[in-house]
């Protein structure tokens, strides 16, 4: 703990501990700097877990030293991916505990299927020789395409030189066919390799033949690239002169289908890889090509490397306007998300299982979208479009007047606000439409509402009826009318604002606690919908059962003071306690000396909080560090007694706070919570209660209560659990079918399952153990509460 600068190698990645321990003097927090990552993520895992380890302070901050080099990413992506499959071992989500992210490498997680998809559309494009608009491409220096047209005008020349028989001319074309079946002959049975001749016939006779006729003429015209680079290398030329003369061919090229993709189809063939292969979707592997790329020179690693990235942002981007953007755990998102009020509680194990708790979220979501989201939204559509406002490509379709266009003989719609003013409507009802040139939405539009409900719909669908936004003015006009349906729409998605119409308030139900595990099959299966296959089997069909959702709320505080009310439940309310105290404003935490004599405090000792009280002040200046400067004399309620300087005494107080605040959260009045009486701390125990009475508990139509509980504690901001479909279920009930909503359903069909198990309810527990204590793992239940105990007694009744 002496040394502050610890060097390690890959000899002492395992085995040493580096953190910043509880037990070490040396408790500042680590700051663990990677100059370079290993090979393999195992391996990077290993090292970074010498200064993140148990018993530990805080954690560590981790900074990682990564080049600019494209190859590179290779190695960071490998341990992004390691750690994100980490936090899916040991928290069921890719996200868990931020991992990549919270390490500074979530922008290198790139093997995914996304990451999959932007590959195969760069390899697409590169292979075809075809601009991608979606995808930003690097801008190259002069000298790599004066590079690539010296190998194009050297295959040329040497397939033109061959041709030149006067009793029987052949094309560069001809010459190349033969050549072509000459290597097939050779690998009869097997596949063509990727040679030369392969890549460059594809290149030139298909994707790039504009270009390859281009420079047949100017061979011809002696003016090729590799004539003028064998002019130089004999002196005939001087480096000016040969420069000038090679960019201008590169300019005239340009204009004839030299492209950034031609360039790239030979850094491809140069490392190894088939364009034609990985175009058609086979081998399309994330770490082969970054893994090829380390056989780049360093520029060419950083272009092609710049290039997948922006493909894949692309790719990412298009994934989250299709709602198809898979984080592992979907998340509940619009401009506000809320819970409705405290969660339900459910205990449906009886003494079995005493800590086990189903709770049952409201979740309350505003899916609108206001005017300025949606002129932001344009913006960028327009911004990654590029100059052509409104339009997605321009220079090969045709415009309408109603805001349609041409593009290859498709009707297309373009990029825009849309006004519905027909005089029936409520209000006009205004539409964005986003184009997109991406290949998963060929021939597919977004639409946008205020209501928030955004679909992917068919570009050629009829938008005659709507006027098109051009100008500023217009799109001005359509913003204030955008804003006004949005206020309008401020209702239940169940209700209509306008026609067809829904409100853009949606409500989700969500199961969590560590009581859904146990009974998630029951659940599942019972509000699956069924399916025959052709054997006359019936399977579950998967979209019918729900979805494992996170939702983020922020913060709580205001729910603890709302009435519960679930409209639809027969007839009852679930209310707070009267005489809960509402919360205390936070206070300072003084020691200042003789004032301190009296004041309670707790201490840990033995994994136990123990109480005291504060009994002298001695002003000794024994802790001449520290103000005051003395020393205080505690006695705990266990008997023993402390000396304490004033830093200790701080952090007692802060202590007695901390569970004074855990106390107080579970409904305990605030004067209890601090009291130092033995009567008061025995009966400090939280507890929760069933929320029937036993005369309501008789009532069979209560059935749907008889395992709920009161809800103690504070509403957390963040839950994982499962979303139950919005959809209706049919019940007999006293002999009647009764509609009822999935969560209403679920919590009737496990109660009545219980009963008929014979499972305890809550009065009965409550009644006969005289409390229901809340979640301890670490303390064991007494012989009355275990189940085989109960039924050993049973059997000596007997």
């Amino acid at each position: 703990g002496r040394k502050l600068v610890a060097i390690l190698s890959e000899a002492a990645s395992t085995g040493i501990s580096l953190q910043a321990d509880k037990r070490v003097a040396n408790q500042r927090r680590r700051v663990h700097i990677t100059l370079e990552l290993p090979w393999s993520a195992d391996k990077a895992i290993q090292q970074l877990g010498r200064t993140h380890r148990s018993n530990q302070t805080s954690g560590p901050i981790y900074k990682f030293l990564i080049s600019d080099v494209g190859g590179e990413k290779r190695f960071a992506a490998a341990v992004a991916k390691r750690l994100a499959k980490l936090g899916a071992l040991t928290q069921g989500d890719r996200r868990a505990t931020g991992t990549a992210n919270a390490l500074g490498l979530g922008t290198f997680d790139i093997d995914t299927k996304h990451g999959k998809n932007a590959l195969h559309l760069i390899m697409n494009s590169v292979y075809n020789c075809k601009e991608n608009k979606s995808v930003r491409k690097p801008e190259l220096s002069s000298d790599k395409y004066i590079v690539a047209l010296e190998r194009i005008d050297d295959f040329l020349e040497e397939l033109m030189g061959q041709s030149d028989d006067p009793d029987l001319p052949k094309s560069w074309v001809q010459v190349l066919d033969e050549q072509l079946k000459e290597e097939e002959d050779d690998t009869t049975g097997k596949s063509l390799p990727f040679t030369k001749v392969v890549m460059l016939s594809s290149l030139l006779r298909l994707a790039a033949r504009p270009l390859a006729e281009f420079r047949e003429k100017a061979i011809k015209d002696d003016r090729s690239v590799a004539g003028y680079a064998s002019q130089f290398e004999k002196g005939e030329i001087d480096a000016k002169e040969y420069q000038d003369l090679c960019e201008a061919e590169v300019k005239t090229s340009q204009e004839h289908g030299l492209t950034f993709e031609v360039v790239a189809n030979f850094w491809m063939f140069d490392c190894g890889l088939n364009t034609g292969e990985m175009a058609c979707g086979k081998g399309c592997n994330v770490p082969r090509f970054l893994n090829r790329c380390l056989g780049m020179r360093l520029s060419q690693q950083h272009d092609m490397t710049e290039y997948f990235l922006n493909a894949l942002a692309a790719t990412i981007k298009l994934a989250k306007q299709n709602g198809k953007y898979d984080v592992g755990i979907r998340s509940l998102a619009g401009r506000e998300v809320k819970f409705t009020s405290k969660p339900r509680v459910f205990h449906f194990r009886g003494v079995d299982a005493m800590y086990e708790r189903l709770f049952l979220y409201t979740v309350r979501v505003d899916a609108g979208i206001d005017a300025n989201m949606a002129k932001r939204m344009y913006d960028d559509a327009i911004a990654d479009e590029g100059d052509h406002h409104g339009t997605v490509i321009a220079g090969d379709g045709y415009g309408n007047g109603d805001g349609t266009w041409y593009r290859r003989g498709q009707k297309m719609i373009r990029t825009g606000f849309y006004v519905d003013n027909r005089p029936y409507l409520r209000c006009p009802k205004v539409f964005l439409y986003i184009n997109s040139d991406a290949p998963t939405m060929h021939k597919k539009i977004l639409k946008v509402r205020p209501n928030g409900r955004g679909i992917v719909a068919t570009s050629g669908q009829n938008v005659a009826f709507l006027q098109f936004c051009r100008t500023p003015a217009e799109i001005e006009g359509a913003l204030e009318k955008w804003e006004n349906e949005f206020k309008l729409a401020d209702c239940p998605f169940e209700q209509n604002y306008m026609n067809n119409c829904h409100g853009r308030h949606d409500t989700s139900v969500v199961l969590t606690g560590d009581g859904l595990i146990p009974v998630l099959n029951r659940i599942l299966m019972g509000i699956a919908e069924w399916k025959e296959d052709d054997n006359g089997n019936w399977t579950p069909i998967r979209d019918s059962m729900g979805n494992v959702v996170r939702v983020e709320t922020g913060d709580n505080v205001n729910l603890n003071e709302i009435v519960v009310d679930f409209s639809g439940s027969p007839s009852k309310k679930l209310r707070n306690e009267e005489n809960q105290n509402p919360r205390r404003g936070r206070e300072e935490i003084e020691v200042t000396g003789e004032e301190d004599i009296g004041e309670p405090v707790a201490v840990k000792s033995g994994g136990l909080v123990i109480r005291g009280v504060v009994k002298k002040y001695k002003d000794d200046g024994h802790y001449d560090d520290e103000k005051p400067s003395g020393t205080f004399y505690v006695k705990l309620l266990n008997g023993k007694k402390m000396a304490m300087s004033a830093n200790e005494v701080y952090d007692a107080k802060r202590l007695l706070r901390k569970e004074c605040k855990k106390l107080t959260g579970v409904g305990v009045p605030l004067k209890k919570a601090r009291s130092l009486e033995e009567e008061d701390l025995s009966s400090l125990k939280a507890y929760e209660k069933p929320i029937l009475s036993a005369e309501e508990e008789s009532d069979i139509g209560n059935v749907e209560f008889m395992y709920e509980l009161e809800f103690q504690g504070e509403v957390p901001s963040t839950i994982v659990g499962l979303e139950l479909p919005d959809k209706t279920h049919q019940k007999s009930v006293a002999g009647e079918l009764v509609e009822m909503e999935t969560w209403q359903y679920v919590v009737t069909c496990l109660s009545e399952m219980m009963l008929k198990g014979n499972s305890e309810t809550t009065r009965t527990i409550y009644d006969e153990f005289g409390r229901i204590p809340l979640d301890d793992s670490k303390k064991r239940l007494s012989p009355d509460f275990g189940s085989n105990d109960k039924k050993k007694k049973k059997r000596k009744s007997e």
